[in-house]
């Protein structure tokens, strides 16, 4: 009896056995034989050289995009201040002959100091401009 139990024992293990080599065999198939290859130090250098250069190019981008980007920024804050200048140049303008029409005259610094952004604002710095004139010229004259 002893002898039957044995042989039993180790015909399972024999097919257990057999099962493992399938399974092994079968995820070798499924994976490719990459899996099992050992690399070189000559692959490995290869393939670390490879990712380098795939990563410095990747940089590489990243630094060029960041320089186009502050280049860019660049051109619209040069763009903004030059159409701000237009903008007080044209107000400065338009101020000028408002104060000339009314008998006032002034200098250009004076009118840039009085100008703004605001067309309304500028108007009205303008207003009370030409009525202060106004007033110390009737007290003058009285």
């Amino acid at each position: 009896m002893n002898n039957k139990l044995s042989l039993q024992l180790f015909s399972k293990d024999v097919e257990k056995i057999k099962k493992l080599k399938e399974i092994k065999n079968d995820f070798y198939k499924t994976v490719g034989k990459e899996s099992r290859h050992f690399y070189t130090d000559a692959d490995v250098d290869r393939i670390i050289r490879r990712k380098r250069a795939l990563w410095e190019k990747k940089l590489k981008k990243k630094s060029y995009e960041k320089t186009r980007i502050m280049e860019i920024k660049n051109i619209r804050k040069s763009v903004e201040r030059l159409y701000k200048k237009e903008i007080i140049n044209e107000a400065a303008n338009k101020a000028k002959e408002i104060l000339n029409s009314e008998g006032v005259y002034t200098s250009d610094r004076l009118l840039f100091k009085l100008v703004s952004y605001d067309e309304k604002e500028t108007k009205d710095t303008i207003d009370e401009l030409i009525s202060l004139v106004k007033r110390s010229a009737k007290k003058e004259n009285n």
